[in-house]
C-alpha cells in the first residue's frame, strides 16, 4: 500500500486538531484505520539522540519527523517538563496548550520541548508532543505522538539570546537584596555618623528655660561668687619631725638645762 507521501502532489501537513482527532485517536483505539508506514512507531523516544533518530528515518516533510511512542508518563501524570534522553535532555515548559475541536471541546494538549546536550547547550532540535485528554476516553490512552524538527539558524540564535537574558535576569534578581545592603553600608560614612550623633545630642540637651538647666546655672554662679576656703595643710601624725624632736628633748642633759632655765 502506498503512503500519502509517496503520492505525487500530496503533502503531509496536518494541524494540531487533525493530529489528535485522526492520527492519535485511531492509534489508540482504531489502529486499522491508519495508513501504513505513515508515522513511525518507537519503543521509547528517549532512547535516541535526535541526530541518530533523524538519520534512521526519512522525514515526512522537509526537516519534520513524526513518531508514535508509548505513554510511559502515566505513573507521574506527565508532570515532568525535563526528560533525560541519549546524549542530552529534552527541556520544556510545565504548561500545556489545550487543543479544541469544532464544537469547542477539549480533545488533547500539546507541549513544546528543546533539546540540550550534556553541557546544557541549546541545540537546533525541537519537539512538539501531543497527548489525548484522558477524561474524554474511558479506555487508557497508551500512545503519544510527537513532531521533531529543526530550528532555523536565526530562530536558534534568538532562542539562545533570550535564554541568556533570562538567566542574567534571574542572577540580578537574586543579587538585588545583597546589593541593597551593600549600598546601604557604603552610604553610612563617618560624616553621616557624626552628624547623626550631633543631632541626637542636640535633642537630648535641655534648653535654658527648663528647670534642670536653671538649677545648673545657679549652682555654677554660687560657686564663682563665694569661693570655698582652701583647707590648711596639717602635718601627718607621728611624722619623722616629731619623732626627732621628742628624742632630742627626752635626753637628760637637755631636760636639766631646760628646767634650770625656767627656774
Amino acid at each position: 500500500m502506498e503512503t500519502m507521501t509517496s503520492v505525487p502532489g500530496v503533502i503531509f501537513s496536518p494541524n494540531d486538531q487533525e493530529l489528535l482527532q485522526f492520527y492519535l485517536t485511531n492509534k489508540n483505539f482504531n489502529p486499522h484505520l491508519l495508513p501504513l508506514n505513515h508515522i513511525q512507531q518507537l519503543h521509547s523516544i528517549n532512547d535516541f539522540h535526535p541526530d541518530e533518530l533523524t538519520a534512521l528515518y526519512q522525514p515526512i516533510n522537509e526537516n519534520e519527523w513524526y513518531f508514535y511512542y508509548p505513554n510511559n508518563n502515566n505513573n507521574n501524570n506527565n508532570k515532568r517538563s525535563n526528560r533525560k534522553a541519549k546524549g542530552g535532555t529534552w527541556h520544556g515548559n510545565a504548561t500545556k496548550k489545550k487543543i479544541f475541536d469544532e464544537q469547542n471541546n477539549e480533545i488533547g494538549v500539546k507541549r513544546t520541548l528543546d533539546f540540550k546536550d550534556l553541557n546544557k547547550t541549546l541545540t537546533y532540535w525541537k519537539m512538539t508532543e501531543y497527548q489525548l485528554t484522558q477524561s474524554n476516553h474511558p479506555q487508557q490512552c497508551n500512545w503519544m505522538l510527537c513532531k521533531i524538527y529543526k530550528m532555523k539558524s536565526k530562530e536558534l540564535k534568538n532562542k539562545i539570546e533570550n535564554e541568556y537574558k533570562e538567566q542574567n535576569a534571574k542572577r540580578l534578581k537574586l543579587m538585588e537584596p545583597n546589593n541593597e545592603q551593600g549600598y546601604q553600608k557604603e552610604a553610612v560614612t563617618e560624616e553621616a555618623v557624626r552628624t547623626e550623633n550631633e543631632v541626637v545630642a542636640e535633642e537630648q540637651e535641655p534648653t535654658l528655660d527648663e528647670p534642670i538647666c536653671q538649677n545648673r546655672i545657679a549652682a555654677a554662679t554660687q560657686d564663682i561668687d563665694e569661693p570655698k576656703p582652701k583647707p590648711k595643710k596639717q602635718p601627718p601624725k607621728n611624722s619623722r619631725y616629731d619623732v626627732v624632736l621628742k628624742g632630742f628633748y627626752d635626753r637628760p642633759s637637755i631636760r636639766s638645762k631646760t628646767t634650770r632655765t625656767f627656774r
